[in-house]
């Protein structure tokens, strides 16, 4: 498991999310050929959320980029942009459809959701990219509330990180991290 996929998952179960990481789908070959990759390995969803209050799933691509340029938003809307291959999920229509309609069926099947569940994207975002004092951060945003997708922001996640400091004690490595960096002796 990755250790920034760990923080953005306690941080949307504090939200009141259930989670499950690190999601394979199992899709057919004739999926895959639909997509245009028929030898591709089998899809991973990095995280898979859910909020029984409402009634929503959200399918999230977790990108720390933390010690790199950040999430640039032509990578997001532009499957041809380089690095655009990091964000199938979120720019590949037909991955979409496929990738949407497998957790559907799997999720269904397996009692987690109801047919009526609405499945949308997200995107956890370490780092967003910065050039020349213009962040794609506005842009991000606008884009994901066009397409009602999930954005947990860095802004976000600095923020619950530090609210996680100021709670009681807890016996796991995250909280216990938080503190020990805003302990003042």
């Amino acid at each position: 498991m990755d250790a920034f996929e760990s923080i953005v998952a306690m941080i949307l179960e504090e939200k009141g999310f259930w989670v499950k990481r690190s999601v394979k789908l199992n899709i057919s070959k004739s999926e895959k050929s639909f997509i245009g990759k028929a030898s591709m390995p089998r899809p991973e969803i990095d995280l898979v959320a859910f909020s029984s209050k409402e009634d929503k799933l959200i399918l999230i691509e977790a990108k720390s980029f933390l010690d790199s340029y950040g999430v640039r938003f032509n990578n997001i809307v532009d499957l041809k942009s380089v690095g655009a291959e990091r964000y199938k999920l979120l720019n590949d229509k037909k991955f979409q459809k496929v990738v949407i309609r497998q957790i559907r069926k799997d999720f269904l099947r397996a009692g987690l959701i109801k047919s009526s569940t609405k499945i949308r994207l997200g995107l956890a975002a370490g780092k967003i990219c910065s050039r020349s004092k213009v962040s794609d951060q506005p842009a991000i945003e606008k884009y994901f509330r066009k397409k009602e997708w999930f954005l947990l922001s860095p802004q976000e996640i600095k923020e619950r990180l530090l609210r996680l400091s100021k709670t009681g004690w807890e016996n796991n490595v995250i909280h216990q991290v938080v503190k020990l960096v805003q302990c003042r002796d």
